[in-house]
């Protein structure tokens, strides 16, 4: 061969080279839209964007059965490389433990290495225990709270309290929490509940997760989808006042709480409830959520009681939403299980649970 035609080839696969590494370098580019709660594929490798950091997941098939991201419309995204990946989300090995005690309600957690759902409970002033009564949630136990629930799920073989972690008041759940006042400041309670879900989601890395929330519960859990919606399956509200209260409705119904609940005594959470109900920004803020949420195949479920005397049925809607309302039916004089009934009406389980199927991960 002639030192010309040497020459020529030597430039004719330098220039292929150069030209393959433009594009991939265009490639990479693209390649660079990458968030929080991304599930990346690199070869037969899968990696789980979390909490700051990247996790290696252990079996990727497994994992996207296991969260059911087909059902829920979560999406992989194909990179040739993870390197630019982790220069924003460092590589982040899972704690190796195989259990955590959850305190509160004397149970043993199992962080669910391969993926899985957990119930995530938030419970009100009130809630009811396995006989219909209301007392002060500092007072439930979760083998009581969301009763109907739990009995429904374990029935479809679904989830058990080893799949469930709570959210209450006055209560230490988790052995590094500290017990709070939260009959206080809902704001301040709010950033108690969203510190405690951002310590599941370091406990429970490869979990996706259900909340289910009962009256101001559902507040809760609302701020914490509404921050953290790359991590949720399903939202379901029950009797939360999610745009708040009408001042004049809601003045009459914190003078009967004062006079018939004396325990609460502070009207900060009323105060907190009509701002709500007052800020155009909010409810628009809300509706945005709920269309973009429901976007996907998550689900959405509202409820509340048409003889609900704290929430008023213009109280619970969030576009995109799926909304029951109870009819109303003859109770006690003070009609306060119509607060209640939607933690046990088969016609809001029912539905509210058919999006949340069986648990498919396995217990370690």
């Amino acid at each position: 061969m002639s030192v010309e035609r040497r020459f020529s080839r030597r430039h004719a696969i330098t220039a292929m080279g150069a030209l393959l590494l433009v594009g991939c370098e265009s490639v990479e580019a693209k390649e660079k839209d990458f968030k929080q709660g991304d599930i990346i594929r690199v070869g037969n490798q899968g990696f789980s964007l979390r909490n700051g950091w990247t996790y290696l997941i252990p079996d990727l098939p497994k994992f996207l059965d296991n969260i059911k991201a087909e059902q829920y419309g979560i999406r992989v995204k194909d990179l040739r490389s993870i390197s630019e990946v982790v220069k924003r989300f460092p590589l982040k090995q899972v704690d190796n433990y195989d259990y955590v005690v959850d305190t509160f309600s004397q149970s043993i957690k199992y962080p669910k290495k391969n993926g899985g759902e957990v119930n995530f409970y938030g419970s009100g002033f009130l809630t009811a225990d396995n006989k219909g009564i209301f007392v002060p949630s500092r007072e439930i136990r979760p083998n009581n709270t969301f009763f109907s629930f739990e009995d429904k799920l374990k029935k479809e073989g679904n989830f058990g309290i080893h799949d469930s972690v709570y959210f209450s008041y006055g209560e230490s759940h988790f052995s590094r929490y500290d017990a709070q006042d939260t009959f206080r400041d809902p704001e301040i309670n709010i950033g108690h509940a969203l510190k405690q879900f951002e310590q599941l989601m370091i406990d429970f890395p490869f979990a996706q997760f259900n909340l289910i929330g009962h009256s101001l519960g559902g507040l809760f859990c609302l701020a914490i989808a509404m921050k953290y919606p790359y991590a949720i399956n399903n939202l379901i509200l029950l009797s939360s006042p999610v745009r708040g209260i009408e001042r004049t409705r809601g003045r009459s119904i914190v003078q009967r709480l004062k006079e018939e609940l004396p325990f609460i005594g502070d009207e900060k959470v009323s105060e907190y409830l009509f701002r709500r109900w007052e800020s155009p920004t909010f409810g628009q803020e809300l509706d945005a959520f709920g269309e973009s949420f429901t976007r996907s195949r998550k689900k959405l479920l509202v409820a509340t009681a048409e003889d609900d005397p704290f929430i008023p049925k213009e109280s619970v809607p969030i576009k995109g939403a799926t909304q029951i309302i109870l009819p109303a039916v003859r109770s006690s004089a003070s009609n306060i299980q119509g607060h209640g009934r939607t933690l046990g009406e088969l016609a809001v389980l029912n539905p509210g649970t058919q999006g949340i199927g069986k648990n498919r991960a396995a217990v370690y």
